[in-house]
C-alpha cells in the first residue's frame, strides 16, 4: 500500500500541469474613425508617442487630433512611478483603461457606437468584451489614484 501511494505520489508530483495558451489579441488601437480595433497577437505596430494610436495612420489630421488627446489626458494624470524604470508600464496601463472606458464600437456595416460613459470593458478581443463590475471597481480605483477623479466618478456610475 505504500509503495502504490508513493508511486501515486510521485505520478501527480511529476505530471505537468501547465497547458500553453495563446493570446488573443496583444493590445488595442484606436482607429481613424474613433473606434477601438484589437491588435492580433504577435502583430508587430507601433503607437503614436503618448496614445494608442498605430504610427501608420500618423498622417491621418484627425487620427493626430486624437493622439494629442490622448496625451492630453495623460499630461493630466499624476503618474506613479515618474522617473522609475516602471513610468513607461504605467503610462501604457492608463492608455489601455482611457481607450477601454466608454469605448467605441464599429460594426461591420460601419455605424460607430459608443458605449455608455465610464462603462470600462475588461479587453477588446470578443471573448472579454465585458464590463465586470470588480475590474470596473479597480479601474476606478486607479483613475482616482492618478487624478482623473470625474472619470472614476463615471465609471462607478
Amino acid at each position: 500500500m505504500v509503495t502504490a501511494a508513493a508511486g501515486w505520489a510521485y505520478h501527480s508530483a511529476s505530471r505537468v500541469t501547465e497547458a500553453y495558451i495563446p493570446l488573443y489579441t496583444d493590445g488595442i488601437h484606436v482607429q481613424p474613425d474613433g473606434s477601438l480595433d484589437a491588435i492580433e497577437a504577435h502583430e508587430d505596430v507601433a503607437y503614436l508617442h503618448g496614445s494608442r494610436v498605430l504610427a501608420r495612420h500618423g498622417n491621418n489630421p484627425a487620427v493626430q487630433e486624437v493622439a494629442e488627446q490622448h496625451r492630453a489626458w495623460l499630461a493630466e494624470a499624476d503618474l506613479p512611478g515618474t522617473g522609475t524604470p516602471y513610468e513607461q508600464l504605467v503610462a501604457d496601463a492608463l492608455l489601455d483603461i482611457h481607450v477601454l472606458t466608454g469605448a467605441t464600437f464599429a460594426a461591420e456595416d460601419g455605424t460607430v457606437t459608443p458605449s455608455a460613459p465610464g462603462a470600462v470593458v475588461a479587453a477588446w478581443s470578443q471573448q472579454w468584451r465585458y464590463v465586470w463590475p470588480r475590474d470596473a471597481a479597480f479601474v476606478a480605483a486607479a483613475l482616482a489614484t492618478v487624478g482623473h477623479t470625474g472619470d472614476a466618478i463615471d465609471v462607478l456610475s
